[in-house]
Order: structure tokens, then C-alpha cells, then sequence
């Protein structure tokens, strides 16, 4: 590899990290609704053309800045008892309002239950259902999103924990019948 090949390789990376970095930075502080991909450029100093070599657009970032969390609930939706559920349920209630507004955005909304279903569709077993594995993950998919954003909606929420419990009972619940 030449020398141009491996500093190129790692300024591509650099504005990549630099792209999420920001982007994560404006969400977790509550702009994910007013932040732009023309402000998160600049914010992150690179070029609008760079922002999109590496990204079809803000809900492309958004689900990839996501993903940690998708696959934590995609584990879980699968039927896995897993301690981070916890956290990541933390984490949404901690960012209420941001999470409100990704997970009741149109777009934003089906880019993330379409990216959850992959995820859950790779941890459902190949055989031994009618329904096609996409189906049954695209349901659970949609189970899992909705069932968050309305716990977040809700004027009085129970303790994480306590809806972490009650949210792998459900999806545990749905797949199973779905499996079947």
C-alpha cells in the first residue's frame, strides 16, 4: 500500500469519526431535531460532500450511531436475557426527548425498526416457524420500537428495570407465538 493509500485511509476515517463524534455530541446534548446535516459539517470540519461519500443522510448516521442500542434490543427481542437492557432503557429515559422525537419521526422511526429487524432476524432460528424469519422480525421489530416510545410517552413511567422486565416478557411472549 502506498503512502498516499494508508494517509488517505486514515483521513476518510478521520472525518468519519469526526462525523460521528459531532453527531453524537449535538444528540446527546437534545439537537438532534434542529441539527442539519449543513450545521453538523461545518460542526465537524469536513466538507458536505465528505458527509455524504460516507452517509445517505442524517437518519443514515442516526441508525448507525445507534446501532450498540439496536443490537442490545435485537438480542433481547430474540429472547436473550441481557443485563445492558437495562442501561440502553436508561440511556432512552435519560434522553427522553430525543428518543421521543427519533422514534415518532416518520423516517426516523422506520429506518430503525428496518435496522432492528435485520438484527433480530440474524438471532431467530432458521427453521421451525410458517412465517418467514423477516416477518417475524419485522413484527417484533415494531413491537419493541413502540413499546419503548410509548413507555417514554407515558406520563408516569415505571423504573427502567422494572419495564426492562416487562419488555423481554413481551417480546418473549410475541416471538415465541409467532415462532410457533
Amino acid at each position: 500500500m502506498s503512502r498516499y493509500n494508508r494517509h488517505s485511509g486514515r483521513s476518510v476515517r478521520k472525518s468519519r469519526d469526526a462525523i460521528v463524534t459531532t453527531f453524537n455530541g449535538l444528540v446527546l446534548n437534545g439537537w438532534y431535531a434542529e441539527t442539519g446535516v449543513s450545521e453538523l459539517v461545518v460542526k465537524a470540519g469536513v466538507g458536505r460532500s465528505t458527509f455524504y461519500e460516507h452517509f445517505d443522510g442524517k437518519t443514515a448516521l442516526l441508525v448507525e450511531c445507534m446501532y450498540p442500542l439496536l443490537s442490545v434490543l435485537a438480542e433481547t427481542a430474540s429472547g436473550m436475557d441481557v443485563p445492558r437492557l437495562a442501561c440502553v432503557l436508561a440511556h432512552f429515559e435519560e434522553q427522553r426527548a430525543n428518543a421521543l422525537t427519533i422514534f415518532q419521526g416518520t423516517r426516523e422511526r422506520s429506518a430503525i425498526e428496518a435496522s432492528l429487524a435485520k438484527l433480530i432476524a440474524e438471532h431467530l432460528p432458521r427453521n421451525g416457524s410458517t412465517l418467514p424469519r423477516g416477518d417475524i422480525a419485522k413484527t417484533l421489530s415494531r413491537l419493541s420500537i413502540g413499546l419503548i416510545g410509548d413507555w417514554l410517552a407515558a406520563d408516569r413511567r415505571v423504573h427502567c428495570t422494572e419495564f426492562g422486565s416487562v419488555f423481554l416478557r413481551t417480546a418473549s411472549t410475541c416471538r415465541r407465538a409467532l415462532i410457533m
